[in-house]
């Protein structure tokens, strides 16, 4: 199979998180919007955005015209880190960084870190993703107050019951609040030699964690900036727990950045994945022609079909500037990410829609008129 990329200089709509995009796809199969995930760069700020991908035949040499020479001559000077764990404050919480780290180690110029974060109760998707994966996998766990212990004993369960991947492809950092601070935390090496009883579940119910009991907000941003500057490798996919990737994706990915590249342009890019849902009965797909079956067969959908759009506008701020600094976008087409079987349908939910108005004015109020003095603004940039 080839991945084509389609090059697009029309606005898109930014939803859900600064890594996820509301896109319109040229394939026959899909009629309407659908969201896609963002490989970045881990050595941008936060205003920048970046990568690529294809797939087809075999490649042994470089082009000397590639996308990797082109735009990423620098990665040849990524220098492997070791990875130490660490402690430090970000606001008003304390990061572990590191706190479990994955078994093996990665250079960092020819792979791809999955970066994501969670509380406990949804750690069990890593089994599907780091199967799907097959690379280092950074994510950052909120664990305020007794969820702590909760957290340790479900990551040891994983590691020990779960899959020998997660013990060997992930890394652990574990964050809570300073003022939720956890009773005892244990050294890391006596966690590391801790076993447990396959045969008995850990309890994955949200209703009993101490963050729905204190009726805490979960600190997405700092879950997500914590996973991202924890990654160590060049390139980073920054997604959700929830969402697992296609199969391949990692040296697929590389050998697009091989190939020659018929493009003059030298703008910086964005490359993007596109979304979907399966049905609850459904195993996910591991290949576009899978994805394709279930399509035609009604049995997987663009992802939140049924859900508001509206629910999306509070990260349009960022495609906007990604927009005015003229960044490139590349749909890649043999590659996606499919959400854990479900099919989402919209629900009323009026604290959510009270806080997404409030989120919503806040935006329109303050933060468009600062991005728009400090960024400029185009004409093709619409909101």
């Amino acid at each position: 199979m080839r991945f084509n990329v389609t090059r697009l200089s029309l606005v898109l709509n930014l939803v859900l998180s600064s890594c996820v995009w509301l896109m319109f796809l040229r394939d026959e199969y899909v009629e309407q919007s659908t969201l896609v995930a963002v490989i970045t760069q881990t050595n941008l700020s936060e205003k920048q955005l970046s990568c690529d991908w294809e797939e087809d035949e075999i490649i042994e040499d470089e082009a000397e015209n590639s996308v990797l020479k082109k735009m990423y001559s620098d990665i040849s000077e990524c220098a492997n880190s070791v990875v130490r764990p660490s402690s430090y404050q970000r606001g008003h919480y304390w990061v572990l960084e590191n706190y479990l780290p994955a078994a093996y180690t990665f250079p960092c110029n020819n792979t791809i870190t999955y970066t994501t974060h969670a509380d406990y109760t949804f750690l069990n998707n890593l089994v599907p993703l780091t199967t799907r994966w097959q690379g280092p996998v950074s994510v950052a766990v909120y664990a305020p107050g007794d969820d702590f212990d909760n957290t340790i004993n479900t990551i040891v369960y994983l590691r020990n019951c779960g899959s020998a991947d997660i013990t060997n492809l992930v890394t652990f950092h574990l964050y809570f609040d300073v003022s939720h601070f956890p009773s005892q935390v244990p050294p890391a090496e006596e966690v590391l030699t801790r076993k447990s009883e396959c045969s008995q579940q850990v309890n994955l119910s949200s209703v009993s964690t101490y963050r729905y009991q204190q009726g805490l907000l979960y600190p997405v941003n700092v879950a997500r900036n914590t996973a991202r500057l924890a990654a160590k490798t060049y390139f980073v996919l920054p997604s959700d727990i929830e969402l697992y990737p296609s199969i391949n994706f990692i040296p697929e990915f590389f050998k697009m950045l091989r190939r020659s590249d018929s493009s003059s342009s030298t703008k910086p890019r964005v490359y993007v994945l596109s979304i979907f849902e399966v049905k609850e009965e459904i195993t996910p797909p591991d290949t576009k022609t899978q994805l394709l079956y279930l399509l035609r067969r009604k049995k997987a959908i663009p992802f939140h079909t049924y859900v508001c759009k509206r629910c999306h506008n509070v990260p349009q701020a960022k495609m906007h500037i990604l927009c005015v600094l003229d960044y490139e976008f590349h749909i890649l087409d043999n590659a996606f990410l499919v959400h854990r079987p479900g099919i989402k349908k919209h629900s009323k939910d009026k604290a959510r829609d009270e806080l997404i108005q409030q989120q919503t004015a806040f935006i329109n109020k303050h933060i468009l008129p600062e991005y728009k003095k400090l960024y400029g603004n185009r004409s093709k940039c619409a909101m």
